[in-house]
């Protein structure tokens, strides 16, 4: 009988050990997974920065220059900078308007907008035109196209293009 016994308190304490093993292993799983979610999100903000810092420093020799693809997760917000050089003989007044392009699905789930659309150049002055992009929390999670159109008296001077990409 003792026997009987001890067999089953060993097989208890196994079946005690496995279960606590792998609850632990779980747990492990899911802290590391959580990290490297929260290193992707780090990165992607991190060389989002980089690209619009380096945008930002750089010599614009072209009319207009913008980062080709912009993200933002669902509920929350982005900037960056759209920039505009005066590259004509004359100084003028310079407005700037986004557009959705024919594909993109998001209506009204996700809004591009520019703090100030309006700026006198002079000749060879460029600036950097502050363009911010809010998601709606139940905005699709795909990307969408935009087109920025830039108007030098009324006339137009530039176009460019851009994707906002939505994520969780």
């Amino acid at each position: 009988m003792k026997d009987k016994r001890g067999a089953m308190e060993l097989s208890m304490n196994t079946i005690v050990v496995v279960v606590i093993g792998v609850t632990l292993l779980v747990l492990g799983l899911v802290f590391v997974r959580g990290l490297f979610d929260n290193l992707q999100n780090q990165m992607d903000v991190l060389f989002g920065n980089a690209d619009n810092d380096l945008n930002q420093i750089s010599t614009h020799d072209q009319e207009i220059s913008l980062q080709q693809q912009v993200n933002v997760k669902q509920g929350e917000g982005a900037t960056f900078k759209v920039w505009v050089t005066n590259l004509e003989n004359s100084a003028g007044m310079f407005t700037i308007e986004a557009t959705p392009s024919s594909t993109n699905n998001f209506g009204n789930k996700v809004i591009v907008d520019f703090a100030n659309p309006e700026a006198n150049l002079d000749v060879g002055q460029e600036i950097g035109f502050v363009t911010g992009i809010i998601s709606d929390k139940n905005a699709p999670l795909t990307s969408g196209g935009y087109t920025i159109n830039v108007y030098k008296d009324g006339v137009e001077y530039a176009s460019g293009g851009f994707f906002v990409m939505v994520e969780k």
